[in-house]
Formats: structure tokens, C-alpha cells, sequence
């Protein structure tokens, strides 16, 4: 049992793979508080989160809750690889029974405290990076739907850092399985079999920075729900921090200055219907990139062989299994197996140097036939085998494995 009367004072160590001193209290919020320590060996500032046991207006076990939620997350984007634009989770280390978090410590200020950036050209750079978070986290299964100014810093020389995870989730499951929907997923039992299940984490939709999707059943969520959130964001900046409840915002309507580009992006990334924004958060990497509202990537079309029902797919676009929970890929399919051996993010369809190329992000790996011939993709360490390889007209895809009864056929446009 944790020692919930224990909290870290000046001076005190704590140790697992290396040693930390505590130096000061930097900072604390509802769910962990966090101190600026230093490892031993190194001599590297680190930060260490704390779990706010202090934090009277909510019980321990949640707290306990939303702290294991986030370690999780940054557990699962150190096993991706990690981002430079992310805080990184050097180890975990349990002293006296309570669970602490060793990550980075980042010099700068919460987006929230800074209201001096109004070049167009900064704040087009910022969104470039935050695209390229977001980008990572659909690709790797990681939820995150409460993006806003109080979770990203900004170093001295205005690099964003995504900080706070304690609202990222993987997608839930009962222990028997069954997918618990998103706006069930802060009750204490499984609503198809009652099973007990750990509390997950659900996000208020409504807020300043939040996409109408969230709520309203009429639009499906999926990776535009984030590029929402991305282009309030980016008014947030331009407009000295000061964020409305509006969609489809052309910051020239609220006497910003900027460029009429970047107006144009952000007006179509906070476009009230999502067919109307970028469809991804790399599609919108690549209007910030060019400067252009109105960029139009290649793209191609998928055809599943047995029905003939297509998808068009553009860069960066996904493909996965239908579900309840999230995270929801661009393009999803039913899984003919009914055993979820489909993944709720399967493939990621990416163009580089002029070429589409397929990326396996599945835990089960994908069969990618060119001419007849298979050959397999796969994400894991499993196999020795490659986790992409470029696609070609009328190649054929079939996730998980041969004859699982689902191929799709890839035409170039």
C-alpha cells in the first residue's frame, strides 16, 4: 500500500536505475505535483511528479487513476520511439509504496503565460510541430482530446512540448473484452457484462478548444477532431491568449494581425463540419508547411474486392477497425473475424518522393500482394520483416493475414 502521507521535501533521494535529489517544488495541479530534482550521476535537471494525495477535492484512488493513466501513455511513446516535441519519461520509480514519474525537465513557460508571439511566421512553425505530435500519437493508438494552452510549453526559442498526458488514454477494454465507449469510460463497471474495470478518463467536450464532434452525433470523430483543436490553438497564440467559443474562426474577423494563409488554415481547421477541415493532422502539417489553405496532396483510392465499396485516401490518412472507443482511424472497416484481430489504427498511408508508401501500425501485421506475390509488414519485433514498403497500382492489402477476408485493392489516381 502506498504511503499517501509521504511528500518529498528538499534534500531527499529516491533511487531505481539512478539517483535523484529533490531541489524544489515547481509546480502542481489536480492530479500530481512536481519538483525539479537532479540525477546524481549525471548531474541532468530532471523533473519528478508527485501524486497530489494533498488534492482534497478528489478521492486517492482516482487520483492514483488519472497519475497511472499518464505514465501509461508515456510508457507506450517510449516504446514508439518517442517524439521530440514530447516530454520524455526517463523511468518510473516507486518509493514508500507511491508511484513517481522521472521525465524531462523543460525549460519555458506554459503556453497559457506567453502572449508575445504574434509573428505569423512563429506561430506557423508552432503549429508545424504540434501537427507533428499529433501525427505520432493517432499513428501509435494514443488518445488525446484535451489539447489546450495549459498542456504544451514553449522553450526559449518557442519549440512546443506536449506536458501533460493525465487525459490520454489507450482504447478501453473490459478484462472479457468488450470495447467500452467513450462516454462510458469513468463508470466503475463494464456496461455489457458488469464486469469491474478500471476507471478510465473521459474529456468534457464543450470547451474553448474542443471540436463539435465530441458531441454531436451527427459527425464522427476521427483525426479531424484534433486538427480542431490544433487550429485553436494557433488563434489562441495569434490573439494574445485569449480564446472564443467560435467555430470557423478567420482571425482577421477579431482584428489580429496575420497573414491571410495562416487566417485561411486556421478558418479551415476549425471548420464546424469535418469534411470541410484537413483530414489529418499531416495534411494540415502540409498547408502550415507551404503556407497554403487550400493544398490538395496526391491522393489515391481503395476498393475492397468483395463489395466494392471505395475509400479516397490522402497522405497521412489511416485505416482501422470500426469501434466505439477510439481512437477512430480516417478509414474504417468492419473486421470480417469478429475477433478484433484488426487494429483500431491497422495501416497509415504515407507519400514520400513522389511515392505512396504503406505503413504497418497493427499489432497482428498486414499482407501487401504485388502481382500474386505476399509480403509482410510488420510493426512489432516479432519478425525481421519490414514495417512498410511502397505501393504500386492495383497492389492488394489484406490486413492480419492471407484469406482473413478482407482485401483491398489500392488505385493511384
Amino acid at each position: 500500500m502506498p504511503d499517501m502521507s509521504w511528500t518529498p521535501s528538499q534534500g531527499d533521494t529516491i533511487s531505481k536505475g539512478d539517483s535523484y535529489e529533490f531541489i524544489e517544488q515547481v509546480g502542481s495541479g489536480g492530479f500530481s505535483v512536481v519538483w525539479k530534482a537532479q540525477n546524481q550521476s549525471t548531474g541532468e535537471d530532471v523533473a519528478i511528479k508527485v501524486p497530489n494525495y494533498a488534492n482534497a477535492n478528489m478521492p486517492d484512488t482516482d487520483i492514483e487513476v488519472y497519475f497511472g493513466r499518464e505514465l501509461s501513455a508515456l510508457e507506450d511513446i517510449t516504446n514508439a520511439g518517442g517524439h521530440p516535441h514530447i516530454m520524455e519519461l526517463h523511468e518510473s520509480v516507486s518509493h514508500q509504496g507511491v508511484d513517481l514519474m522521472v521525465v524531462d525537465f523543460i525549460t519555458g513557460e506554459l503556453m497559457e503565460d506567453v502572449q508575445s508571439i504574434t509573428d505569423p511566421q512563429n506561430v506557423r512553425q508552432i503549429g508545424i510541430a504540434i501537427c507533428d505530435i499529433f501525427s505520432f500519437l493517432h499513428e501509435n493508438e494514443i488518445i488525446y482530446r484535451d489539447l489546450k494552452p495549459d498542456n504544451i510549453m514553449l522553450t526559449g526559442n518557442d519549440e512546443p512540448k506536449l506536458i501533460d498526458f493525465n487525459t490520454a488514454r489507450d482504447p478501453l477494454q473490459c478484462p472479457n473484452g468488450h470495447e467500452i465507449k467513450f462516454e462510458n469510460a469513468d463508470q466503475n463497471h463494464c456496461t455489457v457484462c458488469g464486469t469491474d474495470l478500471n476507471s478510465g478518463t473521459v474529456v468534457t467536450a464543450g470547451g474553448k478548444f474542443k471540436a463539435p464532434d465530441l458531441t454531436n452525433q451527427q459527425y464522427r470523430q476521427g483525426p479531424w477532431t484534433d486538427v480542431y483543436a490544433i487550429g485553436k490553438i494557433l488563434f489562441y497564440i495569434l490573439n494574445s491568449g485569449q480564446a472564443v467559443i467560435q467555430d470557423n474562426i478567420d482571425p482577421r474577423d477579431y482584428q489580429v494581425s496575420t497573414s491571410a494563409p495562416l487566417a485561411e488554415i486556421i478558418q479551415r481547421s476549425t471548420a464546424v463540419n469535418p469534411t470541410n477541415r484537413f483530414r489529418n493532422a499531416t495534411e494540415m502539417k502540409e498547408a502550415l508547411e507551404q503556407n497554403d489553405a487550400s493544398v490538395s496532396g496526391p491522393s489515391a483510392t481503395l476498393r475492397i474486392q468483395s463489395t466494392g465499396q471505395e475509400f479516397t485516401v490522402s497522405p497521412g490518412d489511416t485505416l482501422g477497425r470500426k469501434n466505439t472507443a477510439g481512437p477512430y482511424a480516417t478509414i474504417e472497416v468492419d473486421d470480417p473475424g469478429n475477433d478484433a484481430y484488426i487494429s483500431r489504427i491497422h495501416m497509415k498511408f504515407e507519400h514520400e518522393q513522389g511515392r505512396w508508401v504503406l505503413k504497418d501500425t497493427s499489432k497482428n501485421g498486414t499482407i501487401l500482394y504485388k502481382n500474386g506475390t505476399p509480403y509482410q509488414l510488420d510493426s512489432t519485433s516479432r519478425t525481421q520483416n519490414p514495417d512498410r514498403r511502397a505501393l504500386d497500382d492495383r497492389d492488394v492489402i489484406s490486413p492480419v493475414a492471407e484469406n482473413y477476408g478482407l482485401d483491398l485493392q489500392f488505385r493511384t489516381n
